[in-house]
């Protein structure tokens, strides 16, 4: 592979820096790579299960509204997971990009940047995550730049996993049937808030049920559509 990648370089007559940082990325992802094993997904269902729980359970339910998410469903999420690599000074997402996916910082730090006036006004290290209001439907589009200030190993789980997750189990439809997000993502960053919608007045239950993220909106819609009974006449 490292043939491959210096003739590559040759090919298309880099500069000489570039190249190195070229090199320095290829090298930093071969000797860092945390991604999930192809052969975990080979296991048994109970040994995936265990093997995935071990591995990053607490990377996964340090997001407040995955832990207390069933563990098929996170075994689930868990190999859903796709590494990606940022060397130093590398940007993460820029602030006012359409966002859909979240991200679990493994190995490394970011610096959080609102505009490059203001500058940076957060850090976050390893077992970090981020990127979840554009996920949990707060905002489209990120609130804020993120740098990174070292070499960093992440994991990206997108949107579109997340809601195929939500699909397939039923528990975690309810689970996340029941979440309502605070109004604004500097909230959302510090808690979930699951309020009891059968006790709350008619007018609260509606915005509860209208502040519920719009992932899990389309999962629940389309498990209701693959459990509908086919039109009569049809086979």
């Amino acid at each position: 592979r490292q043939l491959v990648h210096r003739d590559f370089m040759h090919q298309e007559n880099l500069p000489l820096d570039l190249r190195f940082r070229t090199r320095a990325f290829f090298e930093y992802g071969f000797f860092n790579s945390r991604d999930i094993p192809a052969t975990v997904h080979e296991l048994s269902a109970s040994l995936r299960t265990e093997v995935a729980l071990h591995l990053y359970q607490d990377l996964i339910t340090a997001v407040p509204f995955f832990r207390d998410c069933g563990k098929d469903f996170l075994t689930e999420i868990i190999l859903r997971l796709r590494p990606q690599t940022l060397s130093p000074g590398d940007y993460l997402y820029e602030a006012g990009e359409f966002g859909d996916s979240m991200y679990f910082l493994i190995k490394g730090s970011v610096e959080m940047i609102l505009d490059e006036r203001l500058g940076v006004f957060a850090e976050l290290r390893e077992g970090s995550y981020l990127g979840e209001s554009c996920m949990l439907g707060l905002t489209d589009h990120r609130p804020q730049s993120v740098r990174a200030t070292t070499w960093c190993s992440l994991f990206n789980l997108t949107m579109k996993s997340l809601e195929e997750c939500i699909t397939r189990f039923p528990e975690a439809q309810e689970h996340f049937r029941r979440l309502a997000m605070q109004a604004t993502a500097e909230k959302a960053l510090n808690r979930v808030v699951v309020p009891d919608l059968a006790a709350l007045p008619p007018e609260e239950a509606a915005l509860a049920v209208l502040s519920t993220p719009p992932v899990v909106t389309r999962a629940l819609a389309r498990s209701q559509s693959t459990e509908a009974p086919p039109p009569r006449g049809e086979r």
